[in-house]
């Protein structure tokens, strides 16, 4: 119950946010040296992200990948999109 002049918060509650792993992370979680994590990542058999470049992991997924489970997550490069070049005028 609130007291009269009482602040009541009305905005619904967030959902905790979990920080992405880092390579460090996840190399001593699975146990594999930086080569092979690395190798893996360029092989694109491991579920990573690449925030602006720098290259990012979700601990939900690597949890899932370390199961066995199939690879749900999509690999994503998070970048701002290429302006698209301009066409000349009177190409179709």
């Amino acid at each position: 119950m609130a007291y009269p002049g009482a602040h009541v918060n009305t905005q619904p509650e967030l959902p905790s946010v979990v920080p992405l792993w880092t390579s460090l992370d996840v190399r001593a979680f699975l146990r594999i040296s930086k080569s092979k994590l690395s190798q893996m990542v360029a092989r694109r058999e491991i579920p990573y992200l690449r925030p602006c470049g720098v290259l990012r992991f979700d601990p939900d997924a690597i949890r899932a990948f370390a199961r066995g489970e199939a690879l749900k997550q999509k690999i994503v490069a998070l970048r701002p999109p290429k302006p698209k070049p301009e066409e000349p005028e009177g190409v179709q």
